[in-house]
């Protein structure tokens, strides 16, 4: 490398010692001292989390976990119907990350293409101009003119005797090539940094992705297996779900509230006397039997007692599903 080249590298240390002085740590005591100054380190060269930590961000997500997700996005639901639903939802939202995440990392590597060029550039020119302090040649100005701006006349003379001899006019060039050297290294630093980082959202996103798959695999089956269409499903999950409600009520406050009575008011009769039996069975199990709360919730533990009897085709609880939506029911996944 020659020592033009490292004059104009010394231009981005410049601009990185002046961000350190502000951040400086000559004040504190020695230990903190020495603590800071590992972490100006990591600013001045300008590492990421991924550069740090690499093993445990292979392992650990920035993301909810798997199992997170698996218990709270997908537990509180009561059909397979629902949880495939929500795995769905949960990977196309996944994918469209996924997607902006390759995209903005495309452009981060065109951005950074760029830039290059352009330090390529400005590095040449300011190489240039140290070969003749105070000189600005034709050659120097058909480089700069695109950067810097010339009175016309005195772009028309250097055109015309091919260089003019002027400190102020190569100082005010030099000064701009200088600051156009610290712009674009700065730009370059911070689409890195965030390239780096973008590249871990990307694989921490498609490894989510892979489990929505897994899931959608696992949820598909289950589907199938129940033998429901989806809006049977519909009728045994909110029967599930105003039970489980009232089972929470009825262990923390010793009664069903009443929004939860007039949601459950507006289903049609069948479905709303079977949630009213299961909400007597629960309510004499806490209340007079006192089922303890750190029991099993009662109806996960026994199920047969609140859940919804299919009554005949499209039948459940003596309700045709088709006739009360006044719409054929759709029924592809399932086994009938």
């Amino acid at each position: 490398m020659t020592e033009k080249q490292n004059t104009a590298i010394a231009i981005r240390e410049e601009l990185d010692n002046k961000i350190l002085t502000v951040l400086g740590s000559e004040k504190f005591p020695l230990e903190i001292r020495s603590k800071i100054d590992k972490v100006l380190d990591i600013v001045k060269n300008n590492k990421t989390m991924v550069d740090l930590y690499p093993n445990e961000l292979a392992e650990i997500p920035m993301s909810s976990s798997c199992f997170q997700d698996t218990c709270v996005q997908y537990g509180e639901h009561f059909t397979p119907h629902r949880r495939l639903r929500q795995a769905l939802l949960e990977m196309q939202n996944r994918l469209e990350g996924l997607d902006a995440a390759k995209n903005g990392q495309k452009k981060s590597y065109v951005k950074m293409m760029k830039i290059e060029g352009e330090l390529k550039i400005f590095e040449r020119i300011y190489n240039k101009l140290l070969d003749s302090p105070d000189i600005i040649t034709k050659d120097i100005y058909i480089m700069v003119s695109s950067y810097v701006d010339i009175d016309n006349n005195i772009a028309a003379y250097i055109l015309k005797e091919g260089l003019i001899k002027s400190k102020d006019l190569y100082d005010v060039i030099m000064s701009k090539i200088k600051v156009k050297i610290g712009f674009s290294y700065n730009k370059y630093e911070e689409t890195k940094r965030n390239s780096k980082s973008n590249e871990h959202m990307v694989k921490d996103s498609a490894i989510k992705v892979a489990q929505q798959q897994e899931l959608v695999n696992k949820f598909n089956k289950e589907v199938e297996d129940s033998g429901l269409s989806f809006e049977e499903s519909e009728v045994y999950y909110y029967i599930m779900f105003f039970t489980s409600e009232a089972y929470k009520q009825l262990q923390t406050m010793g009664r069903v509230d009443t929004g939860t009575y007039g949601v459950i008011s507006q289903t049609p009769t069948p479905i709303r006397l079977k949630i009213l039996s299961n909400i007597e069975i629960l309510r004499k199990k806490v209340l007079e039997e006192k089922y303890s709360m750190t029991a099993e919730y009662i109806w996960k533990e026994h199920p047969e007692l609140f859940l919804p009897k299919k009554t005949g085709d499209n039948e459940i609880e003596g309700m045709n599903v088709s006739e009360f939506l006044s719409l054929e029911d759709i029924k592809i996944l399932s086994k009938t």
